[in-house]
């Protein structure tokens, strides 16, 4: 989708015009931007939010291309515009943690785009990144496929920290939320190992009545 046609010249991963890195300005200002910051409100354990976008076409056509088809252009992108938005309203967090994959989606997929997009964001902010400190033991079942309590269900107990965070301010790192079930059952494991601040960090929020990827 996204090419580099010379030194330095890329072509927007929607459009195809002229593009600094990844998508250009003009397709970055239509995406759908996101309300804040009703969300925190809804999920337990969130004291803030910063997630820029909605779910809803284009942008969610670039987070499946990536997601699914391992499309690295439009995962370029979606990291560029994401680094871009939130990297300057963390400055008073200790350590992002990415959510982690179940073992059997990560061996399939062989990547976590919430990883990538927290290697992003730590490259650019110099926030120390955990990508690590948390692992999953449980919620193996597809979120997407759930209804909202099934979810909550499936990620019961579903974290377990490899390290404690004393004190810390600790962000979640994911790229869309739906009904905020993943980032409550990471934020409880978060707490109990010392988290004083839990913020939620994530490219997309979706409309929870259409539900995500």
């Amino acid at each position: 989708m996204c090419t580099q046609s010379g030194a330095g010249s890329w072509t927007c991963v929607l459009c195809s015009g002229p593009a600094a890195a990844g998508i250009c300005t003009g397709c970055e200002a239509d995406l759908p931007r996101a309300a804040q910051p009703p969300v925190a409100h809804r999920i337990r354990g969130i004291d803030a939010v910063q997630i820029p976008y909605r779910y809803a076409y284009p942008l969610d056509v670039l987070v499946r291309a990536f997601k699914f088809h391992r499309d690295l252009a439009a995962g370029h992108a979606l990291a560029m515009i994401f680094t871009s938005n939130v990297s300057n309203h963390l400055q008073s967090i200790d350590r992002l943690v990415p959510v982690p994959l179940a073992r059997g989606r990560y061996l399939a997929r062989s990547f976590n785009q919430a990883a990538l997009l927290a290697h992003a964001l730590g490259a650019v902010s110099g926030i120390p990144l955990a990508a690590d400190g948390v692992r999953r033991i449980g919620g193996s079942e597809q979120q997407s496929r759930l209804s909202r309590a099934a979810r909550r269900r499936n990620l019961a107990d579903a974290f377990a920290l490899v390290e404690r965070v004393d004190g810390e301010h600790v962000a979640i790192v994911d790229d869309v939320v739906t009904t905020g079930a993943t980032a409550a059952a990471l934020a409880r494991a978060l707490r109990h190992g010392g988290a004083a601040r839990v913020t939620l960090v994530a490219l997309a929020v979706t409309d929870n009545r259409r539900g995500g990827p």
